[in-house]
């Protein structure tokens, strides 16, 4: 949620609402949710993430706060066999952390191929390939460079993080975002620059708590 970590002009946000709903598929967060009603869910943020809750629901303008209340909580299906989710397909505040968790979420959406996650704004992949009657699960970071390449199999199914644009936690302060070719497989992560300074002082300067600018330019 980068307007509530990084203010940007209201014209560049607006900017990005009209794009977004002419090509884009947006899942809900768990920040968009406590911004529009504070009462869904605002007790368990830390104090830090309530100022910036608030602060946001005050000066997001009315036309964005129409936009963000049309979007969707997950899962969403980009296709028939894709899904796009905030937490877990089972859970938008779940985490998914733990083997427990991945299984969990696999159980919840037992057609899916790929679901992509995000929450924990951690690049990651977890894998579940059945062979026979055995079934193995494996973990992996996804870091390294500035673009990193994964080719996925049919014969695995798939949960993955591409990271988050608005406040990475993975100690890369550069923002993460996916590309992904569903007909060859192919799944592109990249990581960018920007001038995470610039966006630190703007925070200081809504009055926001410092440790939202600090974390942007550290990268957790």
């Amino acid at each position: 949620m980068p307007w509530a970590t990084a203010p940007p002009p209201t014209r560049w946000w607006s900017g990005c609402v009209a794009q977004d709903r002419k090509s884009v598929v947006a899942v809900r967060g768990n920040h968009d949710r406590v911004v529009l009603d504070p009462a869904a869910g605002i007790e368990v943020f830390n104090d830090h993430a309530k100022l910036a809750a608030r602060w946001t629901s005050i000066v997001l303008h009315p036309a964005n706060r129409r936009w963000l209340a049309a979007v969707p909580a997950g899962p969403v299906w980009l296709e028939p066999n894709i899904v796009a989710c905030h937490g877990a397909p089972q859970d938008e505040d779940t985490y998914i952390f733990a083997e427990t968790d991945a299984l969990e979420a696999f159980a919840a959406v037992p057609q899916a191929w790929v679901v992509f996650f995000g929450h924990s704004h951690v690049p990651c992949v977890w894998e579940l390939r059945q062979e026979g009657t055995q079934a193995s699960l494996a973990f992996a970071w996804l870091k390294g460079g500035d673009r990193i390449e994964l080719f996925l199999s049919r014969d695995s199914r798939y949960l993955i993080n591409v990271g988050a644009v608005g406040q990475p936690r993975d100690r890369d302060w550069r923002p993460a975002y996916g590309l992904f070719d569903s007909e060859h497989g192919k799944l592109t992560i990249y990581r960018v620059v920007y001038d995470a300074n610039a966006a630190r002082k703007r925070i200081l300067d809504a009055g926001l708590p410092q440790i939202l600018g600090d974390r942007l330019v550290r990268g957790y």
